[in-house]
């Protein structure tokens, strides 16, 4: 253990006393007070330092702090005693960053009455910024030391004026962004864990970079130059150019450095450079650049680009104008990224091998060395098309049309296709689709087809033929025959063109499918089994491989007709024939029926039909018919005979008498013996007819035609048909009435008269007039014509005449009409029609009018007449009204021939249009007035002005003839109307007046000023009405009077002249109209020419030779042209919009002036009086500085520039930051103080008392590097190893680093490192203290030693360890050699997952709690306080073997054996069974195994068994005893007994111990019977099912009383032998598990 305590305050007798204090803590327990020790805190405030607290423990007299590395034991604990009066105590020496256990004992003199464990870390140890770099203006990247035991670091960023920034972060590196352009900040990183923060690391300062300049542009100078510039960034005085050449990226850009806010460069033709541009701050560092990309002129782009392309070679020819200064052109023809080119010379060139069908963009690139032309014109052509392909046929057969289709070709104006057939005819198609249909082919051919594509004058190549045939020729003719009698039918033809064979079809007259076929590749074929009858239609079609030809039909063959059959004969009623018919014989055109009587005379007819009518036939006569078929060709034979009778003979003397009064007629004729009845006919000329029947000898027709002559016959019905009619007779009708009736009203006096054509015989006339209501007059007169008075109107009479002949009246006349004059028209309307001069009118209707007029009359007379007419309605329109005139209308209706004329209505036309227009203009608002004629008949008026663009605006309605019109624009032409309204119709606009209002604001004004004369000139756009101008300029600043031009006439400009410098004018334009001036126009701000700046101040800034030249402002300048010039009359500008001016980059140690010239809008003012200044020292030249490393002084030397020098000052900067300084008169100064690890920057400035040099002259100097800083010195791998690793914090300014590290009594250790933060000190000793120390080298100085440290390395490894174990025990003595180094022992014993253990301060100990069966492994380690030794070498333990377990016996039923198996034992190589009978029977056995057997045992005896396990060296742990009974003994008492009924058997016997169940056997005379008993407690009865198994009842001990009697009844099914018995063979009882007893009392089973 390492014990902290000043040994000079304790002396020693106090350092004794603690050593025997921990020499007794190894022996005595633990003990605990009553009250508790509390940790109040734990903290960290150094990396290796923990602060701790605690609460007071009365009666106190030590504390023992114990801090350990939690779970590491190869780390040596930190050990306190301290007073017990102390409370709180820093513990130091600890490891950065890790976790310990903090153990707080309190001692009561040598005892431990409390102590308590708290857990504490300790911060991360420093770690130190090793990067720093300014990125850019506002960025820097810091890199710093990783500490492996950090949480988070934490980085500051501290800017002098207080921009301060933080970031907290897991990783050693990152870039703080935002910060402050060309300002210094203070770095530093703190290291953060759980336990809190460590220290801060050492400040370092760094400075950001300059901002890079704005507007940065850049344009040609020339042909192959160009100039960038940018605007100055303020304190920037150098700027540094870089210059890519886009077209070559691996090259080196050209880097140049620029004082003045421009750079030009050369450049190469077309070529594109990027531009970057950035700042140096004053320590000489570049920031980050502005970009800018810019292309350079390229030769000019040739124009006129012409193609001329030949489709015959597939070529374009390409032309152009020639370039100035072109080398050589190269065209291109492009299409879908196919590029064909030519190159050429000239002004031309050829392109071949161009794709068909395709469109082409064609250019030409100039050019001239290695640049080409951007932005080439193009054109464009197209090539020829391509071959259509894919050719597609398609034939109609039917009608030898063949349709070719093929895919389209871009860019084909049409198609040809061409067809050749196979007898060489050849025909075109031109087509702009894709297809194209071929009628004029001929049949039976094979045909050739091509397709080409045509383009302009071109045509492309033709395409692939594709073949086809036209479907076969048709047959030409075709002839069939037959024989009247032959079932077979001939078919002959003509060879067709192009057929292969030939089919015949031959159609029946037996419905669709009565066909007869046959086909042959011949000109001819039969076809048979033809019927008698058949009217065959016969078709003939020839057939290739895939068409047939059209379908040739011959006329109709037929076979010979049948014989007509089912025929019958019917007699005719009242003819003197009979009517035959029959079934519809096949085949047969026409038929014969044939009728003979008795006598043999014949009559015939014939038909087309299934009947006919034999005529000419006697009455009352029989005769025998039969009828014959016939076709064209052939008669059928005679159908079989029928027999039929004709019709009875008609009546004779028929006599016909007219009854005049009914118009009917009274038949009579003579009488005749037949019955029946009889029926008269009256048929007047044109066949109508009239009858009557009756079966007397007369009869009354009635209900006849007036006038008519009728013929009349009679004829007789016999109850089945009528006779023939008799003989006519004639007779005549009553007459019809007169004729040419006509009517007529008279219209003055309405009398009507009617007249008609006089009746021959009439004896007098009656004339009838019905109104439409019904009503009826009557006139009656001897002769035409008669006349009626009537009252009415407008009623239509119906008129007849009737004549009267004797005592007959005639049928009365035909209907005239007639009618009255019509009524008056009443309810007269009449409507004007708005927009012409027109006027609807309209009425009731009058009865009886057919027509009406309307008539119009002027009121007062003197003007026209007019009117209008309506036949089909009650209105009609007057046209032709004229203007402001009132009308009287009214209505005529016209009848027949007669007219009535209604009241006249008065009605007024439209209002005339207003004349004697007038427009007054109002000057200043632009309004108009005006005013008119009144028109008559006018109610309103209103007024309409019609300007440019369709601008419409009105006023109105006005009852007066004047309105007011506003809203009108200046300076328009409108054109004004009146309109007169009579309130329902909007009238006639007047004649347009056109009118010019008031003038506009001019437009369009522009002024700019003469910069000689400092006058203004003003110009505008003049009106298209020409009007005069007037411009006024007016000072804006009050300080003059206003200015004045104009211009007369329309002109459209004017000068005005005496203006002041500098000054800001108002000017305004304004247009004189006729009688009235317009508006102004806008005012315009126009400033004069800029007065000359005065005042000049100059400025020198001495570092970089700048001037900062000043003025004050000039009136009217809006920037400014500064120039200086030297003694050599060497000058440059500076352009500003500011009051100032910089000159940068002057040469130092002259003498310069200056002069500044103000520039306005459009002038330049004179230039200024000029000023002088003179420039800074020159820098000194030749700066070198050296390091002394033993006194860390750095020696600056340098020689003077031109000029003379009073003094220098020599500055130091590290990181951007200055930190020295040194003032001198020589050439030479030392810099001491200055930090380690550190780049210094010395920058030597010349001085004259008002300037100093620039900071070009400087140098750079590296000082040596710092001290390491450890971070950690470990043991290697583990603590008991002998190497450890050294790790420091990182330093950049180092090259290596060198770590030693001494011993008494052995050798030292080095390590070395160049490229990593660490190394290895190998072959340190065991249990030794080392101290070490590193030292960093740098390019030439090395740094000083670091802190110390100390190593300690772990205890030897004790040696010989022997083991001592006493068999049948837990215990084990260990003995081992002393080991150096080691405080105390530790030995282990391990056997699996158990291990034993047990410590010792002496070289032996016990170990306790070994378990059986085990072989364990023992080591023995040596133990100090920070580490322990490695292992020493294993010996081994084999314990006693462990008790057997799950021990279990069964039973083996022969020779009542128990078979005993367990789980083997660890370590056993034997066992020995043991079983204990409680009858006091002993048996054993002995097996290597984990099964044995006992024989022998007694039956139903229970016995204890037990297992003892042996191994080679020792007797083992005996196994827990269990209990084993043995099998059952044989039953005793069996009987048997026999119940007769049923034949059943019966055993019964004395229950044994331990029984489950019972089997009887009984045998005898070849038979066998066996019966089950279970041993249950209750009876079994027959046929019961059995009992559950968890019903059984469970052995108890072994004092149980048995039962007394146990039976089995067995159906024994015994044969029929009363003179024998069955013999009952056996009772064998059988065991239930164990533990279960045997048969219970009254149990039984049956067989």
């Amino acid at each position: 253990m390492v014990i902290q305590q000043s040994m000079s305050k304790m002396g020693l007798v106090g350092a004794i006393g603690v050593s025997l204090i921990f020499l007794s803590l190894t022996q005595i327990p633990f003990t605990h007070a009553e009250g508790p020790c509390i940790i109040t805190s734990v903290s960290s405030q150094s990396p290796s330092t923990l602060h701790v607290k605690w609460d007071h423990y009365l009666g106190a007299t030590n504390y023992f702090l114990d801090i350990r590395v939690i779970n590491s034991t190869d780390i040596a604990p930190v050990v306190l005693t301290l007073p017990g009066s102390t409370k709180e105590t820093d513990v130091h020496g600890l490891r950065p960053g890790a976790h310990y256990s903090v153990t707080l004992k309190v001692f009561q003199y040598y005892f431990v009455v409390c102590h308590v464990t708290q857990e504490a870390s300790t911060v991360p140890a420093t770690s130190q910024i090793i990067y720093r770099r300014a990125l850019t203006s506002t960025s820097v990247r810091l890199e710093w030391a990783r500490v492996p035991t950090t949480d988070t670091y934490i980085v500051l960023m501290e800017g002098q004026a207080g921009q301060n920034h933080q970031m907290i972060l897991r990783n050693t590196s990152v870039v703080f962004t935002g910060l402050e352009p060309r300002t210094v900040y203070n770095c530093s990183v703190f290291t953060e864990n759980e336990a809190g923060r460590g220290l801060r690391s050492a400040l370092k300062p760094i400075l950001t970079l300059a901002p890079p300049p704005n507007d940065i542009v850049v344009r040609q100078n020339g042909r192959q130059r160009a100039r960038v510039s940018w605007q100055p960034v303020d304190r920037v005085l150098l700027y540094r150019v870089t210059i890519r050449n886009q077209d070559q990226p691996n090259s080196e850009p050209m880097v140049a450095n620029a004082t003045a806010p421009y750079l030009d460069f050369d450049t190469l033709l077309c070529t594109t450079y990027d531009i970057s541009v950035s700042s140096f701050h004053r320590f000489l560092l570049p920031g980050e650049p502005n970009d800018v990309s810019f292309t350079s002129d390229a030769p000019s782009a040739a124009s006129g680009v012409v193609v001329d392309y030949r489709c015959s070679s597939n070529t374009a020819v390409v032309s152009w104008v020639p370039v100035v200064g072109a080398d050589s052109y190269r065209a291109t023809a492009t299409h879908n990224g196919t590029v064909k080119s030519c190159l050429s010379r000239g002004s031309q060139c050829q392109i071949e091998g161009m794709a068909c069908g395709q469109s082409y963009v064609v250019s030409v690139i100039t050019i001239a060395g290695d640049c080409e032309s951007h932005g080439n014109s193009t054109t464009n052509f197209q090539t020829v098309s391509c071959a259509p392909d894919n050719l597609q046929l398609y034939r109609e057969c039917s009608i030898n049309l063949i349709s070719l289709s093929w895919d389209r070709v871009n860019h084909t104006d049409h198609y040809i296709a061409t067809l050749v057939d196979s007898m060489g005819e050849i025909q075109h198609c031109m087509t702009a689709g894709t297809d194209c249909i071929f009628t004029r082919t001929t049949c039976g051919r094979s045909y050739n087809f091509t397709v080409s594509s045509v383009t302009g004058d071109c045509s492309s190549q033709s395409s692939p033929p594709s073949f086809i045939r036209t479907a076969p020729c048709n047959p030409k003719t075709f002839t069939t025959s037959s024989s009247c009698h032959s079932d077979q039918v001939l078919v002959t033809w003509e060879p067709a063109a192009g057929a292969f064979y030939y089919e015949v079809i031959a159609l029946g007259n037996q419905g669709p499918n009565d066909l007869r076929n046959c086909s042959s590749t011949g000109t001819n074929c039969t076809m048979h089994g033809i019927q008698c009858g058949q009217h065959l239609t016969t078709s003939l079609t020839a057939f290739d491989d895939e068409c047939a030809s059209r379908t040739l039909v011959n006329t109709v063959s037929e076979t010979g007709p049948c014989v007509p059959q089912n025929v019958s004969a019917t007699m005719d009623c009242g003819a003197d024939s009979v009517t035959l018919s029959w079934e519809e014989a096949p085949g047969a055109m026409f038929y014969t029926g044939l009728a003979v009587d008795a006598a043999g005379r014949r009559s015939v007819c014939h038909t087309l039909g299934t009947s006919c009518r034999v005529e000419g036939l006697r009455c009352s006569t029989a005769y025998t018919a039969s009828v014959v078929s016939s076709n064209s060709r052939c008669n059928s034979s005679e159908s079989a005979r029928v027999t039929v009778e004709t019709a009875s003979c008609p009546p004779d003397s028929v006599v016909a008498t007219l009854d005049c009064g009914a118009n009917q007629a009274l038949v009579s004729w003579g009488s005749r013996p037949d019955t029946g009845s009889y029926t008269a006919t009256l048929a007047d000329p044109e066949g109508r007819l009239r009858s009557c029947s009756t079966t007397q000898h007369r009869c009354t027709v009635t209900s006849l035609r007036c006038g008519q002559r009728y013929t009349v016959s009679v004829n007789q019905h016999d109850g089945v048909c009528p006779s023939m009619p008799s003989s006519p007779v004639s007779m005549d009708s009553v007459a019809c009435g007169p004729i040419d009736v006509n009517a007529s009203v008279s219209c003055a006096s309405g009398t009507l008269e009617v007249g008609w054509s006089a009746t021959p015989g009439a004896d007098r006339y009656t004339a009838a007039l019905t109104r439409g209501d019904g009503q009826t007059l009557y006139c009656n007169a001897s002769a035409p014509p008669c006349s009626i008075e009537t009252s009415d109107c407008g009623q239509e009479y119906s008129v007849q005449v009737m004549s009267y002949s004797g005592t007959c009246r005639s049928f009365p006349s035909n209907t005239s009409v007639v009618r009255e004059a019509p009524c008056v028209p009443t309810d007269l309307v009449v409507e004007r029609i708005c927009g012409n001069s027109s006027a609807d009118v309209s009425w009731r209707a009058s009865r009886g009018a057919l027509r009406y007029d309307v008539m119009v009359a002027a009121a007062g007379g003197g003007g026209e007449r007019l009117g209008c007419s309506s036949s089909g309605s009650t209105a009609c329109r007057l046209q032709g009204l004229t203007c402001g005139r009132i009308y009287n209308v009214s209505v005529v209706a016209v009848g027949d021939g007669c007219s009535s004329r209604s009241e006249a209505v008065a009605v007024r036309s439209a209002p005339c249009r207003p004349s004697q227009l007038t427009v007054r203009m109002d000057c200043l608002t632009n309004e108009a007035l005006l005013t008119w004629d009144p028109s008559a008949t006018a109610t309103s008026y209103s007024a309409q002005a019609t300007g440019p663009g369709g601008q419409e605006l009105s006023c109105g309605p006005e009852p007066r003839p004047a309105c007011l019109l506003t809203g009108l624009r200046c300076g328009q032409r409108y054109a004004f109307t009146a309109t007169a309204a009579d309130g329902r119709c909007p009238g006639v606009d007047s004649l347009p007046l056109e009118q010019i209002t008031a003038p506009c604001v001019p437009t369009g004004v522009l002024s700019a000023v003469d910069c000689s004369s400092n006058a203004l000139a003003v110009s505008w756009t003049p009106f298209s009405i020409p009007v005069n101008y007037s411009v006024t300029a007016v000072d804006r600043t009050g300080g003059s009077a206003s200015l004045s031009c104009s211009s007369v006439g329309g002109g459209g400009g004017c000068v005005v002249a005496g203006l002041l410098c500098g000054q800001q004018y108002s000017v305004t334009v304004r247009a004189q109209g006729d009688p009235c001036p317009g508006p102004s126009s806008a005012a315009q701000s126009v400033r004069s020419v800029p007065c000359a700046p005065a005042s000049l101040r100059r400025v020198m800034d001495c570092p970089s030779n700048t001037v900062q030249a000043s003025w004050d402002p000039a009136p009217g300048a809006l920037s400014y042209v500064s120039t200086v010039t030297d003694a050599h009359n060497d000058s440059a500008s500076c352009s500003t919009s500011f009051h100032g001016c910089s000159f940068p980059g002057l040469t130092c140690a002259q003498t310069y002036s200056f002069s500044v010239v103000a520039l306005g809008n459009q002038c330049n003012s004179s230039v200024s009086h000029g000023a002088a200044v003179a420039t800074a020292p020159c820098d000194p030249e030749n700066v070198q500085a050296s390091l002394d490393c033993n006194t860390g002084v750095a020696m600056v030397t340098w020689t003077a520039g031109p000029g003379s020098v009073p003094y220098y000052t020599v500055v130091a900067s590290a990181g951007g930051q200055p930190e020295h300084s040194v003032q001198t008169n020589v050439t030479s100064c030392g810099l001491d103080q200055l930090r380690c690890g550190e780049e210094y920057t010395v920058v030597v400035l010349a001085g004259d008392g008002s300037c100093n040099s620039s900071i070009y002259a400087s140098t750079t100097v590296t000082t040596a590097p710092c001290a390491p800083q450890i971070l950690s010195h470990e043991m290697l791998l583990n603590c008991s190893s002998t190497r450890a690793l050294v790790a420091w914090a990182p330093d950049a300014h180092a090259t290596s680093f060198s770590v030693s590290a001494t011993t008494a009594g052995a050798a030292p250790a080095n390590c070395s490192s160049s490229s990593s933060s660490s190394c290895v000190l190998d072959g340190l000793s065991c249990g030794r203290r080392y101290v070490g120390e590193a030292v960093a080298l740098g390019d030439r100085c090395p740094s000083a030693p670091s802190t110390s440290f100390e190593i300690l390395t772990a205890p030897c490894s004790p040696t010989n360890v022997v083991p001592s174990y006493t068999c049948g025990s837990s215990m084990a003595l260990l003995r081992w050699d002393e080991a150096r180094g080691r405080e105390t022992f530790c030995a282990t014993a391990r056997a699996g997952e158990h291990t034993d253990s047990c410590t010792s301060a002496e070289t032996h100990c016990s170990l306790l709690s070994l378990l059986c069966g085990r072989l364990y492994e023992v080591s023995v380690d040596a133990v100090a306080a920070h580490c322990n030794s490695s292992r020493s070498g294993d010996a081994v333990i084999q314990t006693a073997p462990c008790a057997p377990q799950n021990v279990s016996a069964s039973l083996e039923c022969s020779g009542n054996t128990g078979r005993v198996s367990w789980l083997a034992s660890g370590g056993a190589t034997r066992y020995d069974v043991q079983a204990l009978g409680r009858d006091g029977d002993s048996v054993n056995c002995t097996t290597n195994t984990t099964t044995c057997s006992l024989p022998g045992m007694h039956c139903a005896v229970t016995y204890t068994l037990t297992v003892t396990p042996y191994s080679d060296t020792c007797r083992g742990f005996a196994s827990s005893p269990i209990l084993y009974i043995a099998g059952p003994c044989p039953p005793l008492g069996v009987a048997v007994s026999l119940t007769c009924q049923g034949n059943v058997g019966t055993v019964s016997w004395q229950p044994a111990v331990l029984a489950d169940s019972y089997q009887a056997w009984a045998t005898g005379h070849g038979h066998a019977h066996t019966c089950n008993a279970t041993g249950r407690r209750h009876p079994v009865l027959l046929h019961r099912p059995p009992l559950r198994r968890d019903q059984r009842r469970h052995r108890g001990d072994h004092g149980a009383r048995l039962p007394e009697r146990a039976q089995c009844a067995c159906v024994a099914g015994f044969s029929p032998l009363p003179a024998h018995r069955s013999q009952w063979r056996g009772l064998l009882p059988t065991r239930r598990h164990p533990g279960e007893l045997g048969p219970q009392p009254g149990e039984q089973c049956t067989v």
